[in-house]
């Protein structure tokens, strides 16, 4: 409940807005999904937020929504057959900009924009099944939000919007939610009540058996772009970790062990091959990102995007290859 009261503000105010956490699910590897700021003169947000798919060669750039000014669009997710993504839109026309953030889902080419939550709270974080069922996600505590404060808890809802349920009730937030590609087990972030940073944390998927896996530190300028660009993310054989350290992206073995540090980065996301990772960096003279890919030892870093102004690239995942068209209902 300490970091994140900000993280509405910072979401509308900044670019360093709010991310998904995902594992990545077996497969070939497919397009990189992920959002584009362009600034307007004077760095206005006259272009709102919109994702964007790319393929891993940087060709086929193509933009998948065009949120209308003043709203933005957030937190893509890859469904683990590719032929969905979830995402997060700032609704307009609701009294509060808390309550505007709701999760939807499309098709992987843009087209079947469906809705699936209406609330008086802030959903968050969406991150799929490996069944494609269900989808985790983030959520304001409503009696949080009804004393002007923003505290976030673990959910789950079928991909349909239907039979949201809360995993987790604590007084610390717990955001980001990765599930596991067996289905057993979600990882997430967590504050730490005993240090100033947060926790990578996983437990099985009704909300039992919480085990630390990692203590990690905060990074970022603002309390939400700390959190959201430190996601964890499984990788694609259920082994591995990834996250944000205090040396570089780190990944551990699922019980926090084995530890290896790889170049400096932020938001990680696997290849579904396992064998790569594509995540961010900011240009050194500003808070524009750019996406890179690297192979999963840290070997063979290069740019995915351009880091010029104004362009501002961030929260990539990594999607499975697939050559069918996606329906426009689970």
């Amino acid at each position: 409940m300490r970091r994140l009261a900000l993280i509405g503000v910072c979401a509308a105010l900044v670019f360093g807005s709010t991310n998904a956490a995902q594992a990545a699910f077996p497969g070939r590897n497919g397009k990189i999904v992920f959002v584009r700021q362009t600034y307007g003169p004077g760095g206005t947000l006259d272009v709102s937020p919109a994702i964007y798919v790319v393929n891993p060669d940087y060709t086929g750039l193509t933009a998948l929504t065009d949120p209308a000014k003043g709203a933005f669009d957030s937190s893509p997710a890859w469904s683990p057959d590719g032929k969905r993504i979830a995402f997060v839109r700032l609704v307009q026309g609701v009294p509060s900009f808390a309550e505007a953030h709701e999760l939807f889902v499309m098709n992987a080419d843009g087209s079947g924009v469906r809705r699936l939550t209406h609330n008086t709270v802030y959903d968050d974080h969406p991150a799929w099944s490996p069944d494609g069922k269900w989808i985790a996600f983030a959520r304001q505590d409503r009696a949080s939000a009804k004393l002007g404060d923003v505290n976030f808890d673990i959910w789950v809802v079928r991909a349909s919007g239907t039979g949201a349920r809360r995993l987790t009730k604590s007084r610390d937030d717990e955001v980001e939610p990765a599930w596991s590609p067996d289905g057993k087990r979600i990882a997430f972030l967590a504050d730490d009540p005993n240090a100033a940073g947060g926790r990578i944390v996983a437990m099985q998927t009704d909300g039992t058996h919480r085990r630390l896996v990692a203590r990690v530190p905060l990074t970022g300028s603002t309390p939400g772009e700390a959190y959201s660009l430190q996601r964890p993310s499984w990788s694609p054989d259920g082994r591995r970790i990834a996250f944000v350290g205090a040396a570089g992206i780190l990944t551990v073995r699922a019980d926090g062990s084995g530890s290896v540090v790889l170049p400096t980065g932020l938001h990680p996301s696997w290849s579904p091959d396992g064998k790569s990772l594509t995540f961010v960096r900011f240009d050194s003279q500003s808070s524009i990102g750019r996406i890179y890919v690297m192979e999963a030892d840290g070997k063979n870093l290069r740019a995915l995007t351009s880091a010029q102004y104004p362009l501002d690239d961030r929260e990539p995942d990594w999607g499975p290859l697939t050559t069918k068209p996606g329906p426009t209902s689970p």
